[in-house]
């Protein structure tokens, strides 16, 4: 993809509609997966490490980011998610995951993607 635009992790936190969701909009429209992967992955570490404050915004725009990516570019999240389960950073996933959850639209486009992918 030529002229290459940079997605900053906290861009999707704090600003996905309007910063961050028009540069991935092209990466998912290219089908560029590599860049897709590595985004999802540079997302999963700032949050594991800078561990931001999340209020509804924030919550909404973690959603919306996850639920547009494709099912085995989501799933990174889960499976870079490999901290000691008495960590900070694990109490922190698991308390987005909750929130996230309460969404109906999340369960179904990114949980029920992830077990059934097919579908």
């Amino acid at each position: 993809m030529d002229n290459t635009q940079i997605v900053k992790p906290s861009d999707i936190v704090e600003h996905y509609k309007e910063k961050a969701y028009p540069i991935i909009r092209k990466l998912l429209t290219a089908n560029d997966n590599s860049k897709l992967g590595e985004l999802m992955t540079s997302f999963n570490t700032y949050l594991q490490n800078s561990m931001p404050n999340l209020s509804g915004k924030e919550i909404q725009n973690i959603h919306d980011f996850l639920i547009s990516m494709p099912v085995d570019t989501a799933s990174l999240l889960i499976i870079q998610s490999d901290i000691d389960r008495r960590s900070p950073e694990f109490r922190y996933m698991t308390k987005l995951m909750k929130e996230l959850y309460k969404s109906p639209t999340f369960q179904k486009k990114f949980f029920e993607k992830l077990r059934n992918p097919n579908k």
